[in-house]
């Protein structure tokens, strides 16, 4: 199995499943910056992949509000300290 097939093990399923969207969306924007380094681009196509990389920009904004930065705070918070574990 693949990493990227592997479930993500935060016991918060909201948590987990916006962890996992948003290593889409960094994929996607990945994606998209390598499209602008290909060479021998129309302005139009250029066009079209920055307005798809405002779209994905909008979107990571959105998704990683306060709401999506308090839930990994509280899941960092009921995490056992190092020298708790033996």
């Amino acid at each position: 199995m693949q990493i990227k097939d592997r479930p993500i093990p935060i016991p918060n399923p909201t948590l987990s499943t916006l962890i996992a969207e948003l290593g889409e969306e960094c994929a996607n924007v990945q994606a998209l910056i390598d499209q602008l380094k290909l060479p021998h681009q129309s302005y139009t196509q250029q066009a079209e992949i920055l307005a798809e990389l405002l779209a994905v920009a909008i979107h990571l904004n959105t998704h990683c509000g306060e709401d999506f930065q308090t839930m990994i705070a509280e899941e960092m918070e009921k995490l056992p300290d190092d020298d708790e574990i033996d």
